[in-house]
């Protein structure tokens, strides 16, 4: 490190000096001190949002408080709001966009999962996907909510949430048909303008953005934004009382006359936007949204090669003593009806490749796309709470608790 640093200094290479703001503010009435942290659920790493000297606030914490706790040890509720878009997706999209859809996940977001998640969750991850796929590939951040939890729970930190994962979801699927014509993709870069503020707002602490991001006649900012901040009030205003407190939700949580840093201030409390002289993060946020793949056609040809593929795959999947009857469809019937009907759906969302395959990596593709295929059954299996108890369904219960550490 010291090399490294001599280094530098012998080619004028020192680092300048900058002063940029932080969403992190100091809330202070008296001598009680708390912190608001507004964080960016994808794409920006906690330890960038949060540099030192602020880092202190979590081994200072009293007590943690996020939006909603994401326990990946208790896999039912997460994955009942995963599965909870009633009408299959494919089924609500014209078949032109649900293909180009399902292909522009494919990396991060098998098609049997897509084809059941609700249009908000479909809509928010969109956007995101560069990001979503690099932390599935081992690449990229985890998101700063569930790094902030899993970093106070380490520190014997409590966590309290301020709402469940269903209640969020039962608000933005108010929005149903708002969030399905976002999904009409073949009309890209519509959202470019936000996607750059986004990424000034995030990375950049720049609160001049906040506006364009979160703009009072957008019909989802009273529900998603002013509803909820006005229920979280009486619990975060509570807490800041005590003094000791950080409470850690959504950056948009904190802007606006609703927002956390306003109530917090009407309360009485002083409140001062933290600065830092780290550099911001130079990655660049990469939306979807600056363009997407064009679906392949499923001509008759390919439809044969999936049928093939999808009865094939089922009879396998589905033979006695395999992970998807042991542990998730004990029933034969079922099991080959549900693992064929999500072949075709990864099939069609791997076409492109299926259709022109590479000797070289055709078996790598087929097992990713049995991976694909057992992605429904295992969704929907976990949503009921209805696992196996033989071992290989235990070690599943047991991956799932590490994948938030």
């Amino acid at each position: 490190m010291l090399l490294a640093f001599l280094l530098a200094c012998a080619k004028g290479a020192l680092p300048e000096a900058v002063d940029r703001p932080l969403l992190f503010w100091e809330v202070q009435k008296g001598d009680k001190v708390s912190h608001l942290l507004g964080t960016c659920h994808v794409g920006v790493a906690l330890d960038d949002a949060l540099p030192p000297p602020h880092n202190v606030a979590f081994a200072k914490a009293r007590v943690l408080v996020v939006e909603a706790d994401l326990d990946f040890g208790n896999p039912t509720a997460m994955f009942s709001v995963i599965r909870s878009g009633g009408a299959a997706m494919s089924t609500r999209l014209a078949p032109g966009d649900w293909l180009a859809l399902s292909r522009a996940m494919r990396e991060g977001v098998p098609a049997p999962m897509l084809d059941r998640m609700p249009p908000w969750l479909a809509a928010s991850m969109l956007p995101m996907m560069p990001a979503i796929t690099a932390v599935a590939q081992g690449k990229g951040t985890m998101p700063m909510d569930l790094v902030a939890t899993e970093r106070a729970k380490a520190a014997g930190v409590p966590v309290r949430t301020l709402e469940t994962l269903q209640q969020q979801a039962s608000i933005l699927g108010e929005f149903d048909q708002l969030f399905l014509d976002q999904l009409h993709v073949t009309a890209p870069g519509a959202n470019a303008g936000t996607d750059e503020a986004l990424a000034a707002f995030c990375r950049e602490g720049d609160l001049s953005r906040a506006a364009q991001l979160f703009a009072a006649e957008d019909p989802t900012t009273a529900a998603l934004l002013d509803r909820r901040n006005l229920a979280w009030a009486p619990t975060v205003l509570a807490e800041l009382e005590q003094g000791d407190a950080l409470i850690a939700v959504g950056a948009g949580h904190m802007v606006g006359p609703t927002g956390l840093v306003a109530q917090a201030e009407n309360a009485g409390f002083t409140v001062r936007q933290q600065r830092s002289s780290q550099a911001a993060p130079t990655g660049t946020f990469t939306s979807m949204n600056a363009g997407l793949p064009a679906a392949m056609a499923i001509d008759a040809s390919f439809a044969e090669t999936r049928a093939k593929l999808a009865g094939g795959m089922s009879a396998q999947l589905c033979a006695e003593g395999q992970i998807v009857r042991t542990c998730f469809i004990a029933d034969e019937a079922s099991c080959l009806s549900t693992v064929a009907a999500d072949t075709a759906l990864c099939a069609d969302q791997w076409a492109d490749q299926l259709a022109n395959p590479d000797p070289a990596t055709f078996e790598a593709l087929v097992g990713k796309v049995g991976g694909c295929a057992i992605s429904g059954a295992l969704i929907d299996t976990l949503a009921e709470g209805n696992l196996g108890n033989a071992p290989m369904c235990e070690a599943i219960t047991a991956a799932m608790s590490k994948i938030g550490q």
